[in-house]
């Protein structure tokens, strides 16, 4: 073959004295010749670590010099010697498949010098501090390596140890790296004294040093994709001990200190008394402003390059990568805590909020000039284009937290309403005239809670308020809807233990409900006329309330009756069934149950009197004076043997509860007597059994009158068999005045 091709390329000229095959046989010992120094080389700096001279720099220009003539070779096959060898086709695939393997490893032996390279140097940049050059050659490690992981050769030892060197190399360059930012960048604890400056100092103080190889840091941590991590850890301190406090305290200021080696930044507490503990948002946007330009020149004016290599690099500044790190929740914090705040709850001071508005616009503008923002980003400012919105949910929140405010106060604070105060003379004159008068719908005079009027006041005022403002008309109604319903769950749950244990407290809740009910009947017709559709059309109204707080007033009320009866037959069970009340102890236990009773009812009186209104009141304690008539009544009836000294004993007690109890149902102020018998249905009853009590057999005949008397009204005759059989001894006489009871239909 050899001689064939010599042949055709001494016919050709292309070659005269040296054979191609043969120089490319020499080329290729070579290479495995060099191939074996450098990795011997290699091996004992990378994996053995012996201390050796370093001669791979010589190997490198080895490996340059037969790269050069493997290529010269190449450019003489792929050339004119391949068009006259084209009878020889094999022999030029062999020799061409010779050259690629010679190239081949000769690529692979080039990478391994220049990662070698590279590592010294980048060992040279770390040591004069040169971190933009030592991030380039990390980036240009990577590059190498990767293309001999891509290559298959990622199991030769040597390739592993240098991926292994690689790692070393870039945890180095970060240290280094993180060991100049803490340098230039820290956060310091307040040191502990005596003094008042350091009392005054509420958080760790933010240092800066103005140090001239900074921008190579910044750079280098930029180009390694260190930047942003170690910005989002300052971010967050800087957040925590020095824009919080500000946006958050009004009584914290900062403080700096700018001098040509370092800035200082110190949160310090104003020696001036805030009136409030609500920053302004003036003051809070000159203070951020005023930290942003400290830290200006030494940290945040700083400039970097970023963007994938070969392709055009973006400038970006420290102060806009900050920017985008921290402004999403730094304006939310903004609103929260600032803007919101400085909303107005009034109409009245609505117009004073274009001053903030103003100011707001203006930081905005300003963190734009700065580049701490993108000059389309302005939250602050769309919040506060939107005030009207903000200030109407302001004001319904304010609302129903003065609301629940005045639920939860004592209720026992009262305050008279309801009646018509007019003279006797005219009130005569009034119904004569005119039965139907102004009193028809009145609502009756009583007590109510103290806040509760107010309440009802501020509706009214809300409701007069959404009738001059049609933007916050719908909201703020139903925000008095709100306040309303939020009554009926707030007031029984947080008063529950009075509701159930104070009668007082009871009676003034249904006052307060039924109150509150008489006035939703008419309180949307009032500001309809005024509203915009559909408010004006008849959804305006609070009568479908109107139930809800009638069922709220009875409730408790009942409740609370319920417990006063059971009170009270409690204190009657103490007679044990009025038997045998001539002996002393037990005419003793009734005249003790007794006066429980009646003490029970005047205290009652003595609670519900002035707070119900007249009609309640006596209706209330005619149901509980019924219950106890009914069980007394009920009790003597049972009695088998009634003695005549047992009778009279029962009759004194009667003739007690008789007495006492008009004086129970009549309220104190009323001159009006209350007609028993109306009121108090059992009062027929037991004023007959007292008489039966004291009666002869023939007055209670008499009075029997063939079922036609008052005593048929009250008792049946079976009854009043059984008291005659237990009031006297069995005679013809009573046989022949039971005979004469008897039940007519």
């Amino acid at each position: 073959m050899a001689s064939l091709v010599t042949e055709v390329l001494m016919n050709t000229g292309l070659l005269e004295k040296e054979d191609l095959a043969t120089r490319i046989d020499k080329v290729s010992t070579q290479i495995g010749e060099l191939k074996a120094e450098i990795s011997h080389a290699l091996r004992q700096r990378y994996v053995d670590f012996i201390p050796s001279q370093d001669k791979i720099e010589k190997m490198h220009t080895r490996v340059r010099s037969l790269d050069t003539e493997m290529q010269d070779l190449g450019d003489k096959i792929q050339g004119d010697i391949r068009i006259k060898l084209r009878t020889s086709t094999s022999d030029v695939v062999e020799l061409s498949k010779q050259l690629d393997q010679s190239n081949a490893t000769i690529a692979v032996l080039t990478t391994l010098c220049k990662a070698h390279k590279d590592i010294k140097e980048f060992n040279t940049g770390i040591l004069y501090e040169e971190y933009v050059q030592a991030a380039d050659i990390l980036h240009s490690l990577e590059g190498q390596l990767n293309m001999l992981y891509r290559s298959g050769y990622h199991e030769m030892k040597i390739v592993q140890s240098l991926k292994s060197e690689e790692t070393v190399v870039r945890e180095t360059l970060f240290f280094h790296l993180g060991e100049s930012w803490s340098k230039t960048v820290m956060f310091k604890p307040v040191e502990g004294g005596k003094g008042k400056a350091s009392k005054s100092i509420i958080s760790p103080q933010l240092v800066v040093v103005q140090a001239e190889k900074f921008q190579c840091t910044l750079q280098a941590m930029e180009t390694t994709g260190c930047l942003t991590n170690k910005l989002e850890s300052f971010s967050k301190k800087l957040l925590e001990h020095v824009l919080h406090p500000i946006i958050r305290r009004a009584d914290v200021l900062p403080a700096t200190d700018s001098n040509p080696q370092k800035v200082t930044v110190t949160m310090v507490k104003s020696k001036v008394e805030q009136l409030s503990s609500i920053p302004s948002p003036n003051a809070v946007f000159d203070s951020i402003l005023k930290v942003f330009e400290a830290l200006g020149p030494p940290l945040l004016s700083h400039m970097v390059k970023r963007g994938d290599r070969g392709r055009e690099a973006q400038v970006i500044s420290i102060m806009s990568i900050l920017g985008s790190l921290i402004w999403p929740s730094m304006s939310k914090v903004l609103i929260k805590d600032c803007l919101t705040p400085s909303i107005p709850v009034t109409s009245t001071e609505l117009d004073d909020y274009k001053l903030i508005f103003d100011a707001t616009r203006q930081f905005e503008e300003a963190l734009q000039g700065l580049g701490f923002i993108a000059p389309d980003s302005h939250p602050l400012t769309d919040y506060g284009m939107n005030v009207n919105v903000h200030f109407a949910n302001k004001r319904c929140q304010a609302l129903l937290v003065e609301a629940r405010r005045l639920m939860q106060q004592d209720l026992h604070n009262t305050v008279e309403v309801g009646g018509i105060k007019t003279s006797a003379d005219e009130e005569g004159s009034a119904e004569e005239k005119n039965p139907l008068g102004p009193g028809l719908a009145a609502f009756p005079r009583c007590l109510i809670t103290e806040s509760v009027q107010k309440l009802l006041d501020m509706c009214k005022q809300t409701l007069y308020e959404a009738s001059t403002s049609q933007e916050q008309c719908f909201q703020l109604f139903f925000t008095v809807r709100n306040m309303l319903q939020l009554f009926c769950e707030v007031v029984p749950h947080y008063h529950k233990a009075s509701l159930s244990q104070l009668p007082r407290a009871a009676a003034l809740h249904h006052n307060n409900c039924m109150y509150i009910s008489h006035h939703l009947l008419t309180l949307g017709h009032r500001y309809q006329h005024t509203f915009p559709s559909p408010l004006s059309d008849g959804a305006s109204i609070f009568v479908d309330l109107v139930p809800v707080f009638r069922k709220e007033a009875v409730t408790p009320f009942l409740a609370q009756m319920r417990s006063q009866r059971d009170l009270l037959l409690e204190s009657v069970r103490i007679a044990e069934g009025f038997q045998r009340v001539a002996d002393a102890e037990n005419v003793t236990s009734a005249n003790r149950a007794i006066k429980q009773v009646i003490h029970r009812w005047t205290h009652l009186k003595a609670v519900w009197a002035e707070v119900l209104p007249d009609n309640v009141y006596t209706k209330t304690m005619a149901t509980l004076v019924n219950t106890v008539l009914m069980h007394v009544v009920e009790q003597i009836t049972r009695l088998e043997d009634i003695s005549a000294d047992d009778a009279s004993q029962l009759h004194l007690i009667f003739t007690k509860l008789k007495d006492e109890t008009p004086d129970i149902l009549k309220p104190s102020e009323s001159e009006e007597p209350v007609i028993m018998e109306v009121m108090v249905k059992e009062w027929r009853q037991f004023l007959e059994l007292g008489f039966i009590l004291e009666a002869s057999m023939q007055a209670i005949v008499d009075r029997w009158a063939d079922g036609k008397g008052p005593l048929a009204l009250a008792f049946t005759a079976s009854t009043v068999k059984g008291l005659i059989r237990a009031l006297f001894q069995n005679t013809d006489r009573r046989a022949n005045a039971l005979s004469k009871i008897k039940q007519t239909s």
